[in-house]
Order: C-alpha cells, then sequence, then structure tokens
C-alpha cells in the first residue's frame, strides 16, 4: 500500500500527542521504506545529503559544531551506531529540541560520546522547558 500525503497532512487526530508521534513515526518508517508517492523529497536523496554534510564534517578539521534538525542528527548518529533504518525513528522520537549529541574519533571511525544532553538545563524546574520533535 502506498499512501499520499502530499500537501494533505499525515493522519492523526490534532492534539492528540501520542497519536501525532505514532504517525510521524509510521510516515517516516514508510518514507525509508519508498511508499510515499511523490514526497518532496525521497529517503535515499535525504540519506545522500546527511552523508555528504557528514563527509564535508569529517574534512572540516577537528572540532566542529553541526546545528541541524532530529532527522538528519538522528540519520548520522544511527550511520555511526550501525543501526538498522527503523533504530533512526527511535533515536529521532528521544531527541529533546535544542539537545547536544556529540561524535568522537577520527574521519570515517566515529562513536557516539554523548546523545541528547541539555547541560544548559541542570535545574529540575527547567525540565518544563524541554520539547521534543
Amino acid at each position: 500500500m502506498r499512501a499520499r500525503y502530499g500537501s494533505e497532512d499525515p493522519p492523526g487526530p490534532a492534539g492528540d500527542r501520542r497519536a501525532h508521534f505514532r504517525a510521524l513515526r509510521e510516515t517516516v518508517l514508510m518514507w525509508q521504506r519508498d511508499e510515499i508517492d511523490a514526497p518532496p523529497e525521497r529517503f535515499a536523496a535525504f540519506a545522500a545529503r546527511v552523508a555528504d554534510a557528514m563527509q564535508a564534517m569529517e574534512a572540516a578539521g577537528r572540532n566542529v559544531l553541526a546545528v541541524s534538525s532530529g532527522g538528519a542528527i538522528s540519520k548520522i548518529l544511527a550511520e555511526v551506531m550501525e543501526c538498522p533504518p527503523a533504530q533512526m525513528m527511535t533515536l529521532q522520537l528521544q531527541m529533546k529540541n535544542c539537545a547536544v549529541s556529540r561524535l568522537v574519533g577520527r574521519p570515517g571511525r566515529f562513536v557516539l560520546h554523548g546523545f541528547n544532553d541539555t547541560p544548559f538545563l541542570c535545574e529540575a524546574a527547567d525540565e518544563r522547558l524541554l520539547s521534543y520533535a
């Protein structure tokens, strides 16, 4: 079965947080499997774009700061950890907006050193400032 969302919103009741994230997960998994007709960008093209960005960061030198979306970051992390494609979405759904993930190593051989850190929100009361996806 192929889905066509085009300019329509994916399924999931507005205001229902669980339904929203369930629809997001299923839509991304369908996108990965190329089951969505005419998306703005095919998953293979997205993955290639992320791989190009990773190569550019490797070529840039010793310390690189990259700011991006949870999708691109989770794709990089899934690649570094050699995870199956579906694990990318599991990582993405755990990511807090504005969180820091850290890779260490050398070009072509990176390991995950930190994931989803928010050291700038160290007070327990600051939890109310966190949002996801």
